[in-house]
């Protein structure tokens, strides 16, 4: 009697029957595995998608604060430098609040470190601009005093009054030099063209104090070069020759002047 086999296998049965045993074929579920892939491309289609969208968000963040830091820039340069910079780290943390406001953490993540750059470039720039500002409201006021210093000069009536403007001129420029406000090239410059308008300012006010009868003797002593007077000797040798042509000429026309009126 032939003997049946004790287990089944996927290869050929043994040979106690004399026959082979069907060979073992697994059922495979396609429509499972279709589902399967499907779900997974689904989910890496959304993954894509969750990754775009926030790429763009942070991207129009960027743009979006980029366009305000530098409006806010334009708009503190206009300010007085000290109320600026008071100002400046409140206004970009509300720059900050409007492009982030409804940013999902994974996009406030990466915009966060984008925004550190941002902020750092605005803050310098800003600091940069209130910096200028300071020393250009310096400059005008050091002009101004300059100016005023220069119209103190009398010397007819108040000689000291030369060496006092142009000490006090000195002290006003040294003073910003040190105050980094102007360079030193800048000081000197300035220094140079103060001393010369006082100069003038001094020879000036010297002619239009002289009498009708003392003309031709003033317009000699400018022709010479030689004055009576040490003072007004000091101030025109400070003036260049394109100035003193000029005085000799005003001269020239208060002569012609009184020849008129005569």
């Amino acid at each position: 009697m032939a003997q049946l086999p004790t287990f089944i296998s996927t290869a050929q049965a043994p040979m106690t029957t004399g026959q082979t045993s069907p060979r073992y074929v697994e059922k495979v579920d396609s429509f499972g595995k279709a589902l399967e892939k499907l779900g997974k491309t689904g989910m890496s289609i959304a993954e894509e998608m969750f990754k775009t969208r926030n790429a763009q968000t942070v991207n129009n963040a960027k743009l979006g604060s980029t366009l305000e830091l530098n409006k806010l820039v334009s708009d503190l340069s206009k300010m007085d430098p000290l109320e600026a910079m008071s100002v400046a780290e409140g206004r970009i943390q509300e720059i900050y609040d409007r492009q982030t406001e409804g940013m999902n953490a994974a996009s406030r993540e990466v915009f966060d470190s984008a925004f550190v750059s941002l902020n750092g470039q605005t803050q310098a720039n800003i600091q940069t601009q209130a910096v200028k500002n300071h020393n250009d409201q310096i400059k005008a006021s050091l002009l101004i005093n300059l100016d005023a210093f220069r119209k103190l000069v009398d010397p007819v009536n108040q000689p000291l009054s030369i060496d006092n403007s142009l000490s006090a001129g000195e002290e006003a420029v040294r003073i910003a030099v040190d105050g980094g406000h102007i360079t030193k090239v800048e000081g000197v410059k300035l220094l140079l063209k103060f001393n010369k308008d006082v100069a003038e300012e001094g020879v000036t006010r010297w002619v239009q104090s002289r009498p009708a009868e003392k003309l031709m003797e003033t317009f000699n002593q400018m022709d010479k070069g030689k004055f009576e007077n040490e003072h007004i000797q000091k101030l025109w040798d400070q003036l260049d020759p394109d100035k003193k042509q000029e005085l000799q000429k005003d001269v020239t026309s208060i002569f012609a002047d009184l020849g008129k009126e005569n």
